[in-house]
């Protein structure tokens, strides 16, 4: 990113000890940084880059991230009733065996995270 002009580094010794870097955005880096944020990612399996986009919404202003999150919002309500639909055929049964009940439980934290993730995601929709 320093290469590319989009950062500078600037190294600091704390009272003759250890020295650390210090990053500063540049222009240039500002610029790289709207534009990354507003493409769209691929899918919602990597919650963290959205993340990074909030963050820089926050720092740098409003960048126009509400589309990008109901699309997210969309792909995670798929994905959950998925994982929902998996739930009634193969766990409907009142008797299941060792094993199915361990893949239930699996399946259960799935669609528990999928909802924690939407949940999360509405009240972030309101703030955008």
């Amino acid at each position: 990113m320093v290469a590319s002009g989009w950062l500078e580094v600037e190294e600091r010794g704390v009272n003759g000890g250890r020295k650390r870097k210090v990053y500063h955005v540049l222009p240039a880096g500002r610029e790289e940084l709207r534009r990354w944020v507003v493409e769209p990612g691929s899918s919602g399996e990597n919650n963290e880059a959205f993340m990074v986009k909030m963050r820089a919404d926050a720092v740098i202003g409003p960048l126009g991230l509400r589309d990008e999150l109901e699309r997210l919002i969309r792909w995670h309500e798929e994905r959950l009733a998925i994982y929902q639909s998996i739930e009634v055929r193969d766990f409907g049964q009142p008797t299941k065996t060792r094993a199915q009940r361990l893949q239930h439980q699996v399946l259960r934290k799935g669609i528990s995270a999928e909802e924690d993730w939407l949940d999360w995601a509405r009240e972030a929709l309101e703030l955008l």
